[in-house]
């Protein structure tokens, strides 16, 4: 049933204002019909059932389902559509309560796997998407405003600072430093620093032999 579809679609997006016109909408059509007590009761067994289903196929509290009175031979068209518009709304309440839970734990899940495998070479948007089954762009939209900036400058900035403590404490040791902070090879390590801090990895060991300090300011 089309009504059915369109109304379950709406409850399932949590979306108070569409669900309440689709139930006006078919109400004033059932309305028109001049409808016998029988077949009244039969638009409200219809929704009862369509209510019950979305419930259990959701995993909802059925409290949801209880505040809708169950349709009785003798209530009008109008006292059904009212108990049902109540169940509807409260629904969807719950899901946009838990539409927004799931949306924080996928971000927070999201940022955790990088923050867990920052150093990995394989990491990207595209690796990150097939692990969390969304596209590059979704991926790319929730990490943003989860963690306030872009994948790609978060791991870079991440990725520097590791380096950073490597160059004090080993000197400049490009191709180990490479294998430990996820770079393919030292072109693409020394050209992310570079434009991290305005100095190659070289000259920077160098400032710090010669008493320099670290860099705070990170370039864009």
């Amino acid at each position: 049933m089309d009504w059915e579809n369109q109304l379950v679609r709406a409850m399932r997006e949590g979306n108070q204002e569409v669900t309440r016109a689709l139930l006006g909408q078919l109400y004033a059509e059932n309305a028109m019909l001049n409808l016998s007590g029988a077949l009244i009761e039969r638009v409200g067994t219809l929704l009862h059932e369509a209510i019950r289903r979305f419930v259990i196929e959701e995993k909802l509290p059925m409290q949801a389902f209880f505040e809708m009175e169950e349709p009785q031979y003798g209530m009008s068209l109008e006292e059904i559509f009212q108990s049902v518009e109540t169940a509807a709304e409260h629904i969807c309440q719950m899901r946009a309560v838990k539409k927004q839970e799931a949306g924080h734990n996928l971000s927070d899940a999201l940022v955790d796997y990088v923050n867990a495998n920052v150093y990995d070479p394989n990491l990207s948007l595209g690796a990150l998407g097939e692990i969390f089954g969304l596209s590059n762009a979704s991926i790319s939209r929730i990490f943003k405003n989860t963690a306030g900036v872009n994948f790609y400058n978060y791991v870079t900035e991440k990725r520097m600072r590791r380096a950073q403590e490597l160059l004090r404490m080993q000197g400049y040791r490009p191709k180990e430093i490479v294998a430990e902070i996820g770079y393919d090879n030292e072109y693409s390590f020394k050209r992310a620093f570079i434009r991290q801090y305005g100095v190659g990895p070289k000259e920077y060991v160098e400032n710090l032999g010669q008493g320099a300090g670290e860099f705070h300011t990170d370039r864009e």
